[in-house]
């Protein structure tokens, strides 16, 4: 999918997208429209100490989300192979 099918078919003014992530390094200015939100720059590089920070962000500000409910969007499918039995 390209930067320009991404914002048009997901970007949305009245429910903002929060992008982060290395490739937004060189390409951020594509993604750069009404309806699409970038996270600082010190959260891009994806770590699990970069998802604590942000989430004990909304956690001090009383933003809680239901853990079942959660499900991640990813621009390319994950690289799983399994191993045959």
């Amino acid at each position: 999918m390209s930067a320009e099918e991404f914002t048009a078919g997901f970007a949305s003014p009245d429910h903002p997208i929060w992008l982060l992530g290395d490739g937004l390094l060189y390409n951020k200015a594509k993604f750069n429209v009404p309806g699409i939100e970038f996270f600082d720059e010190k959260f891009w590089s994806p770590r699990a100490s970069n998802v604590h920070l942000l989430g004990c962000q909304l956690a001090l500000a009383g933003q809680f989300a239901n853990p079942l409910t959660l499900t991640p969007n990813y621009l390319l499918r994950p690289d799983i192979k399994l191993k045959p039995r």
